[in-house]
């Protein structure tokens, strides 16, 4: 029974269906598209990526069996001498599926490379273009009686094509360089002129008009880290009298314009502010569909010659064409591109109605429509020993999955979490860069975070930044989960923020060198290296001596070392006993910084051990944290291509960076300063 309804389906109504199937996954691809901007998950990414590729592929597919149905209408009418290509309704669905073809609003490209590759999409709309013509000629629609309405939708389509090929040209790379160029110099910001503006008063709606400022000023920038213009650092003054909340607001919505101009029809509607073609379009192309929908249902001859599953697949596409363009309209106009043009119009300060009515009615539906967050607000966590401790390794599966590009993939899946970047984190960042711009290397925080850690790296001073940022990871881990923890008063609190801080950040700038696949490296000799191939070897070896130590004590000691039954504290505190030193130095690796990490791990615990009442262990983990926050200042102004994770929740690193631009520290930016300890340590102080 099943097989003879699946087989009716594809046989008898599979044009039906597959013209069903086109609407329903570019209704679905409508909603999911958005979640790119704060959901950092790979699995939903996927989806979205199905999603995005079939809808694609039923909309194609369809139309090529609308054709291949002409083509057998062609020899029914030359046997039977009966024209039945009149009496159908697909001439009309074919330019739904070009309209389909066009993309809804929410997505025009799902990477970057889709941009920059804007010719080869534009050869293929103009192939589909011409595919939807044959077929209008094989059903001779002039002389249908369906002749207007398939006009009109053809319009609709037509228009829909060419705003995502003119919003992926906009977007594209080589667009966005040439436009800068033609630009002498990019308008500064007004807040420039308006330095001395009460920081109090920046609302929500000032935020918004900010950050399309620093969008417009910061976009080459943002994409091409060559482009630093003599604006980066013009707000400096005005940044650093914002506290952390109110400069990482201003970063978001600066963030969300510039997703949205990359990744959405958006920059093409709004390319020329003086220009309103777009938006009218919108309009107009919403009111030809309601026309079409009037049209078809008051013709009157339809149930004659007409089906009901044929006139009920019409009326579904007609609605859901409405219902997209609906949405689309409901975005443009309640949408942070209509408050800044609203703020940026002189009515907004001479019209009373417009700033207390208006402006509060488009800000209040636009929060009814769309999610308060513009980005993930996490960080990817990988920890080397945890990675270590998950038991049996199929070796003899590692050489082909590295053949094929997926272990670091898998890897990635199983051994990654993520976590909340806190107002702390924020905090501390904001205050190293401000430090930076200032260039306050001798505040008596310095010379205190100097004395507490300096003494730990005395032997590792010479070491590049990705040995020194491994070996500090492993340490920092043993350190953490090998210490007592003490429950107490508030200054133990903030004690253990302070030490879940190091964590964090460890873990995620060990996830750049372990496991990170996109972001280049712009570090001294290593510049256009991926972050995980910079130091691939010392990862490997530390990981395999991670793991061959502790099976090796495990096989002497008869445990079975596995995360899910043993803790890391009981396996950190393992590392640092003489029995595991015995097993390590019997079990040497040429490139593994395991030892050396032990080693700093020891002094760092007796640091915090060291007379804790006094006080000793909270200094220690501050003096740690301000290091590792200059670790990451330091990794953010070395990355490249982080710009492809603005589609995928966000990275902390592009907020990192685009501060110290805005900062203006265009020295560090360049990617020319090469690592030195002592200097990170002043710098973190």
């Amino acid at each position: 029974m099943r097989l003879a309804f699946t087989r009716d389906i594809l046989e008898k109504w599979n044009i039906q269906f597959f013209v069903i199937a086109s609407l329903l996954f570019q209704m679905i691809l409508l909603f999911l598209a958005p979640l790119r901007k704060w959901v950092n998950n790979g699995f939903m990414y996927l989806v979205i990526w199905g999603v995005y590729l079939l809808a694609s592929f039923f909309s194609t597919f369809a139309l090529s069996l609308i054709y291949n149905h002409a083509q057998a209408q062609e020899v029914m009418n030359k046997f039977e001498f009966i024209n039945f290509t009149r009496r159908t309704t697909y001439p009309l669905w074919a330019p739904f599926l070009l309209v389909h073809l066009g993309g809804p609003h929410t997505i025009t490209a799902l990477a970057m490379e889709d941009n920059n590759l804007w010719h080869r999409h534009l050869l293929t709309q103009v192939v589909q273009v011409l595919s939807v013509l044959i077929v209008f000629y094989k059903y001779r629609i002039f002389q249908s009686e369906w002749l207007l309405p398939t006009a009109i939708v053809f319009l609709v389509g037509i228009a829909k094509c060419v705003e995502r090929i003119f919003s992926l040209h906009l977007a594209s790379s080589n667009f966005v360089r040439k436009s800068i160029r033609l630009q002498d110099s990019p308008p500064p910001p007004a807040a420039a002129a308006a330095a001395d503006d009460n920081i109090n008063s920046l609302d929500e709606y000032e935020i918004i008009r900010r950050g399309y400022e620093f969008y417009q000023t910061f976009k080459g920038f943002i994409i091409d880290h060559t482009f630093i213009h003599d604006e980066c650092g013009t707000m400096k003054e005005w940044f650093s009298k914002l506290s952390e909340k109110d400069a990482f607001k201003v970063m978001e919505a600066e963030l969300n314009f510039m997703y949205q101009a990359m990744f959405t029809k958006m920059i093409a509607v709004q390319y020329l502010e003086k220009n309103f073609f777009w938006c009218i379009w919108w309009f107009g192309s919403h009111a030809l569909l309601v026309t079409v929908a009037v049209i078809f249902f008051n013709q009157p001859n339809k149930h004659r010659y007409l089906g009901h599953v044929d006139i009920g697949v019409t009326y579904c596409l007609l609605g859901g064409a409405i219902l997209i363009e609906a949405i689309a309209l409901i975005h443009l106009i309640f949408g942070h591109w209509t408050i800044f043009k609203i703020m940026n119009s002189g009515c907004y300060k001479n019209n009373k109605v417009v700033k207390n009515t208006i402006l509060p009615l488009i800000n209040c539906g636009m929060k009814l429509i769309s999610q308060k967050k513009s980005w993930s607000g996490k960080v990817i966590q990988y920890s080397l020993v945890k990675h270590s401790l998950t038991g049996q390794r199929w070796k003899w599966a590692e050489p082909k999955l590295e053949l094929f590009s997926l272990k670091e993939l898998i890897d990635s899946l199983l051994h990654t979490q993520t976590a909340e970047v806190g107002d702390r984190l924020k905090k501390l960042v904001v205050d190293n860069i401000k430090r930076k711009a200032a260039d306050d290397i001798n505040n008596n925080n310095s010379q205190d975070v100097m004395a507490i850690i300096l003494p730990l790296f005395k032997d590792h001073t010479d070491d590049d930044y990705a040995t020194f940022v491994l070996t500090l990871h492993v340490a920092t881990d043993i350190c953490y989960f090998a210490t007592e923890k003490r429950e107490g008063d508030d200054e133990e609190e903030e004690e253990e923020e302070d030490a879940k801080l190091c964590i964090q950040i460890s873990h995620y700038l060990a996830y750049f060198l372990v496991l990170e696949g996109k972001i280049t490296s712009a570090l001294p000799g290593s510049i256009g290296m991926r972050f995980r191939d910079v130091c691939w070897k010392q990862v490997r070896h530390t990981f395999d001596h991670l793991y061959s130590t502790f099976n090796a004590a495990a096989t002497r000691t008869g445990r079975i070392w596995c995360w899910k039954r043993t803790s890391r504290q009981k396996a950190c505190e393992d590392l640092l006993s003489d029995e595991y030193c015995e097993v390590m130095i019997s079990t040497r690796y040429e490139n593994s910084v395991l030892p050396k990490a032990v080693e700093v791990a020891r002094k760092m615990k007796r640091r915090c051990s060291a007379d804790p009442e006094a006080g000793k262990q909270k200094e220690f983990w501050k003096g740690l944290s301000e290091v590792w926050v200059g670790l990451l200042v330091y990794a953010s102004s070395h990355c490249r291509g982080d710009i492809y994770y603005l589609n995928k929740g966000g990275q902390f690193c592009t907020f990192v960076r685009l501060l110290m631009a805005h900062f203006g520290l265009q020295d560090s930016l360049k990617g020319e300063r090469s690592f030195n300890l002592h200097n990170q340590i002043h710098s973190s102080g």
